[in-house]
């Protein structure tokens, strides 16, 4: 999941970026060749955006179809092979639950007792 994620993420960092560029394009066409440029460049980025769109589709399908259960499982599964300090075929660190705890304690990070 954590790849898809990723994937994800760029692929909307990217399509942002086109969106930014639009925009500055529009904003002085001047700039960067006159309105017959920006306009032929445009339609160039707007082809870009559809297809990183299209490509956008499946993987946050991927993220997230899996049914609210079915996440929850698997984030048990996940969690019980790192507090068993396991790094078994997820690739979790050796450091075990209570180094975890002891590396926390008084660095706020912990909850206030009143709110457990």
């Amino acid at each position: 999941m954590l790849s898809h994620l990723a994937k994800l993420q760029a692929k909307i960092g990217d399509d942002h970026d086109l969106v930014v560029l639009k925009s500055l394009l529009r904003k002085d066409p001047a700039a960067f060749g006159g309105t017959d440029a920006v306009e032929r460049i445009i339609c160039s980025v707007d082809d870009k955006s559809r297809r990183l769109r299209r490509s956008i589709e499946p993987l946050g399908e991927a993220i997230f179809a899996p049914s609210p259960e079915r996440f929850v499982r698997k984030l048990g599964q996940h969690w019980k092979v790192w507090r068993n300090g396991g790094a078994g075929r997820y690739g979790y660190s050796k450091l075990r639950h209570s180094e975890v705890a002891k590396a926390g304690a008084n660095n706020g990070t912990e909850c206030p007792r009143d709110l457990r």
